[in-house]
């Protein structure tokens, strides 16, 4: 058996390093949706609500997984990842109501895509199962949310974003 695999390790870089991104990840798009769910339309209160919904459950599956690991390498164990306790992100006070929804699904977008390309890559390198687990589970919640985002039209402007490089 090689020193990466199940058998003689719980977890690999790959999935530690997925975890280090799914927990923080997880705290501010909850706070984005906290926050959403009070819009006026009822389609982005929906839409907010399951999506602060999924997160939290995604994210006490991730903090349970990471308190699960016995992770030894050749200095010893390894501390445990932050669990989700703590400071939430940071949330903007209330905007007229059409910029915030606008902006709240172009943040939903953008953090989709993000997460989709992080769990992709923890199902091709990650050896935790649970990691796949919770990989697997991103991947269909955030394929359901960017279709949820492409229901969605407005009339209004969109709000400012920063040129891409």
């Amino acid at each position: 058996m090689s020193p990466q695999s199940p058998g003689n390790r719980q977890a690999n870089d790959a999935d530690r390093r997925y975890l280090d991104q799914v927990l923080p990840s997880v705290r501010t798009v909850t706070a984005l949706s906290v926050q959403a769910g009070q819009s006026t339309d009822p389609g982005i209160r929906g839409l907010a609500r399951l999506t602060a919904a999924t997160q939290r459950a995604r994210g006490r599956t991730a903090v349970r997984l990471v308190s699960s690991w016995t992770v030894r390498d050749a200095d010893g164990p390894r501390p445990p990842l932050p669990t989700s306790r703590g400071k939430s992100a940071p949330v903007t006070p209330l905007e007229d109501g059409h910029v915030l929804d606008l902006r709240y699904l172009a943040d939903l977008h953008e953090h989709a895509l993000a997460s989709l390309a992080s769990a992709r890559t923890e199902m091709v390198e990650g050896i935790n199962r649970q990691g796949r687990r919770i990989a697997e589970d991103s991947i269909r919640a955030h394929s359901r949310e960017l279709a949820a985002i492409e229901g969605f039209t407005f009339t209004g402007p969109a709000p400012a974003r920063p040129p891409e490089d």
